[in-house]
C-alpha cells in the first residue's frame, strides 16, 4: 500500500461526479454485507526461488517445489444511517514440500468508515499486512524476511453529478522488515494530495492533481551517517469517461520532481520523472471483457539499500464466459523497474534494473454464486543487471474457493 503519485487524488476526483460512490467502502455492495470464505490452493512451481540455479543453491533452496496454501477471508460492511463502517481481511499460510524455510504466514486487513454530508463525503481508512518478501527484493543469500506494512488515510470529496468538485487526501504508510540487513529498507511515507474537477455525465470528468510526499529511511547508511529521505512533488491532470456501458477510460499524466536529502559526490540531489497511468476497459458483449493498463510511477523501494524505484507497468487481460458456469481468463504483463544505483556498498548484491515478463491463463468453473474451482497457469521470465537474479518460472495450480 505504498503511496503512488497521481493515484490517490485521481481516484477521488474521478468519483466526484457521483459522490456517494466515491466514498463507498472498497469492494462493498449496496447495503449490509457479511461474507466469510476460504480458498485452498495446490501448486507446482518450477522455480520457487525466483533466481538462477547458482543463487538458489547459495540460498539453500530447491528450485522446483510443490506448495499448499490455505486461506480464510471475511468482508463485513455495515451501513449506519448516512455512515458506513467496513472491515475485510485474509489470513493464510504457505506450506512447501521441499523448501521448509519458505513456509510463512500471510495476513492482510483493511477497515474504515465513510460518511455522507450534503454533497460531500468523508472517509477514514486503515490497513495492515504481514507477508514474506518477494525473493527478488532480497540481497545475496537472504531468504527469510517478513515485510510488515501499516497505513492510515483520511479523505474528503465534494461535488455534484455535474459541475465543479474538489478532493483532498492525507495518507501515512510505515514499512518494516524482520531480517537485519533488510531493515535498511524500513521506511515511513507521509503524503498529502489535492485536486479540483469539472465533470458532466455526457462528457466525463477532468481533474487537476497536486501531490506532495516525504519518504524517510531511518536505517539507510549515507556518507554523512545513518538516515536518509526524499521528497516528491507531483503536478498533473486526469480524465475519466464512460461511453455507454461498453467502454471506460481513466487517464492520468504529470511530472514528479524528486528531491533527495543526500546524494554521493557527482550525483544530483534533484531529478524529474514523467509519471502517468492509462486504464482502459472494453466490454464488446456480455460474454467478453477486455482490460489494459499502462503506468509509470515513483515509489519507495524495498530493495536492500535502495531509496526509490521508477516502475513502468504494461498489463493486458481478457475474460470470456463459456455459458453460466465456465470462465476463461488470459493476460500478460511487463514490469520494468529501475532503482537508484548510487549506493556503492550494496551495488554488487542488490538489483537496480529488472524487467519481468509474464503470461497467464485460467479456467474456472462456478457452482452457483459461492463455490468455484479453477485451473491456473503462469509463466514468468525476469532479466536483471545481476545475472544471479535472472530466472524463468512456470507455475501450475488448482484452487477451490467457497463463500458463505
Amino acid at each position: 500500500m505504498q503511496l503512488r503519485p497521481l493515484m490517490i487524488v485521481a481516484l477521488l476526483c474521478a468519483g466526484i461526479s457521483a459522490p456517494a460512490k466515491a466514498q463507498q467502502a472498497p469492494g462493498a455492495k449496496s447495503g449490509r454485507v457479511t461474507d466469510f470464505g476460504f480458498n485452498l490452493l495446490l501448486a507446482h512451481d518450477s522455480n520457487v526461488s525466483g533466481s538462477s540455479s547458482n543463487l538458489a543453491a547459495a540460498r539453500g533452496l530447491s528450485k522446483a517445489d510443490t506448495l499448499f496454501s490455505p486461506t480464510v477471508r471475511f468482508n463485513v460492511v455495515q451501513p449506519i444511517g448516512r455512515q458506513t463502517v467496513y472491515l475485510s481481511g485474509t489470513a493464510g499460510y504457505d506450506l512447501h514440500q521441499k523448501n521448509k524455510n519458505l513456509d510463512h504466514k500471510r495476513i492482510s486487513m483493511d477497515g474504515g468508515a465513510t460518511k455522507q454530508f450534503g454533497f460531500c463525503g468523508a472517509s477514514l481508512t486503515g490497513g495492515y499486512s504481514a507477508n514474506q518478501s518477494d525473493l527478488g527484493d532480497l540481497s545475496g543469500a537472504l531468504v527469510s524476511n517478513v515485510r510488515t506494512q501499516l497505513s492510515q488515510s483520511v479523505g474528503v470529496t465534494c461535488g455534484r453529478p455535474a459541475g465543479l468538485g474538489g478532493a483532498v487526501a492525507l495518507q501515512h504508510t510505515e514499512s518494516s522488515n524482520s531480517a537485519t540487513i533488510q531493515k535498511i529498507s524500513n521506511s515511513e511515507t507521509t503524503g498529502v494530495s489535492a485536486g479540483l474537477s469539472f465533470g458532466r455525465p455526457s462528457s466525463g470528468t477532468l481533474s487537476t492533481i497536486t501531490q506532495y510526499s516525504k519518504s524517510e529511511f531511518p536505517n539507510r547508511p549515507t556518507a554523512s551517517g545513518v538516515g536518509d529521505s526524499y521528497e516528491t512533488l507531483t503536478l498533473g491532470a486526469s480524465y475519466q469517461r464512460r461511453l455507454a456501458e461498453r467502454f471506460t477510460f481513466l487517464g492520468q499524466a504529470g511530472t514528479t520532481t524528486i528531491m533527495r536529502k543526500t546524494a554521493p559526490v557527482g550525483v544530483s540531489r534533484n531529478s524529474r520523472a514523467a509519471t502517468y497511468s492509462l486504464s482502459v476497459g472494453y466490454t464488446p458483449s456480455q460474454r467478453l471483457t477486455l482490460d489494459a493498463l499502462v503506468s509509470r510511477s515513483v515509489v519507495p523501494s524495498n530493495t536492500t539499500g535502495k531509496l526509490y524505484d521508477v516502475s513502468k507497468v504494461v498489463q493486458m487481460s481478457g475474460h470470456y464466459s463459456l455459458g453460466q458456469n465456465l470462465t476463461l481468463t488470459a493476460g500478460g504483463s511487463l514490469i520494468d523497474k529501475v532503482s537508484n544505483s548510487d549506493n556503492v556498498l550494496l551495488s554488487t548484491i542488490s538489483v537496480t534494473d529488472s524487467k519481468t515478463k509474464a503470461l497467464y491463463g485460467s479456467i474456472r468453473y462456478r457452482r452457483g454464486d459461492n463455490q468455484s474451482v479453477g485451473l491456473n497457469v503462469r509463466h514468468e521470465k525476469r532479466t536483471t543487471d545481476l545475472p544471479a537474479f535472472d530466472y524463468t518460472d512456470t507455475k501450475i495450480s488448482v484452487d477451490v474457493d467457497a463463500t458463505f
